[in-house]
């Protein structure tokens, strides 16, 4: 199926948008976040064409810090460095999500989603606590919990070796992430995630008191789905996600009847 794709630089941030041609009205808006030390154009393969070719309208951008605008510590800092400057890379590309929806899509839809991989999906699952017109989130492989992840596995190890004044900068960025006091916002959002079973780096378990607090509220829309694999992006997953996607019209105009995909 042909899918145009367009690359732009707007308010300094690179992204491909991607949409079936002639098509005037969409399914939604959807944004996709690469993982972490990738980019918009290197760790996706095709999922933004497969997520456009269901009728919606799909925007890739390089997180912050990576792809087109690399900056210290991304381009020649210390792996610890990398990974707890991570912290800040979430934060600041959900606000540029927003910040993009904002002043330059909002007057065509109404509503977002985010979908993200690894890195991305953690982005993804801090949307809601920044904006209100969240729909729909994916995280492929990613957490909902900041800390959990800094104190488990593939991180846990480099904690004990940061100074005073880093761990005061890591708890200062737990505080802003964690997502316990913002749980209502997330009532009403279609939610799918995807977790490896053996999985080293991003524990599933440490997205359970997320979806347990979910379980116990009238969202139901929610899956978390465990496969066997390890920290990878599996096709069973995208198969799993585009059916999901595919039984949603996040957005359009609600004035707008959609054409066929």
């Amino acid at each position: 199926m042909e899918i145009l794709m367009d690359d732009f630089v707007r308010f300094g941030i690179p992204m491909n948008e991607y949409r079936l041609p002639h098509k005037k009205e969409y399914r939604g808006l959807l944004f996709v976040v690469h993982d972490f030390m990738s980019s918009k154009d290197h760790g996706l393969g095709l999922l933004p064409k497969r997520i456009a070719e269901l009728g919606y309208k799909v925007v890739a951008l390089d997180a912050y810090k990576h792809g087109m605008r690399k900056e210290p510590p991304f381009t020649n800092g210390l792996e610890i460095q990398k990974k707890m400057a991570m912290l800040e890379v979430v934060n600041q590309t959900a606000l540029d999500i927003k910040f993009l929806y904002d002043n330059f899509y909002r007057n065509e839809f109404d509503n977002v989603g985010v979908i993200g991989v690894s890195m991305g999906g953690m982005v993804a699952f801090q949307m809601p606590r920044i904006m209100e017109d969240i729909k729909c989130i994916v995280s492929f492989n990613g957490t909902p919990d900041m800390k959990a992840l800094f104190h488990d596995r593939g991180y846990k190890h480099m904690m004990k070796d940061l100074s005073d004044q880093e761990k005061e900068v890591a708890e200062e960025y737990f505080e802003k992430l964690d997502l316990s006091d913002y749980m209502e916002r997330y009532d009403s959002i279609h939610i799918f995630a995807t977790n490896g079973k053996n999985d080293v780096i991003v524990n599933k378990d440490s997205s359970k008191s997320f979806f347990n607090t979910l379980d116990a509220s009238d969202n139901d829309d929610v899956t978390q789905k465990i496969y066997r694999a390890n920290h990878e992006l599996t096709q069973d997953m995208i198969d799993d996600v585009l059916s999901w996607l595919s039984e949603l019209d996040i957005d359009a105009p609600a004035s707008a009847e959609l054409d066929n995909a």
